[in-house]
């Protein structure tokens, strides 16, 4: 009889071990496949992160063109009072000569 329960036993062992070798096999090919999983998922942000980069640039080109373009405007501005003082000076001297 003890022989009986030391095969049962082994036995037991036995299914245990194929159970442990079987899982761990799953564990493997579950982590396997959560591996690659991470993998798509970091590529798909380093692209996602390639056209954010991508559209900052274009913002900061805008950025930089449009305060461009307001320079050239307060400038275009000055330069029009400039010469709207000049031209009314000149009309003064004309108005002046005529009367003379």
């Amino acid at each position: 009889m003890a022989g009986n329960n030391t095969d049962r036993i082994l036995a037991a062992l036995a299914t245990l071990q194929q159970g442990q070798e079987a899982l761990r096999a799953s564990l493997d090919k579950t982590r396997a496949d959560i591996m690659e999983r991470l993998d798509r998922q970091q590529a798909r942000l380093d692209n996602f992160d390639g056209f954010i980069n991508l559209g900052l640039g274009a913002i900061d080109r805008v950025d930089k063109r449009t305060a461009a373009q307001t320079e050239d405007g307060r400038l275009l501005g000055q330069l029009l009072m400039e010469l709207t003082h000049i031209v009314r000076r000149l009309e003064g001297r004309v108005n002046r000569l005529e009367e003379e």
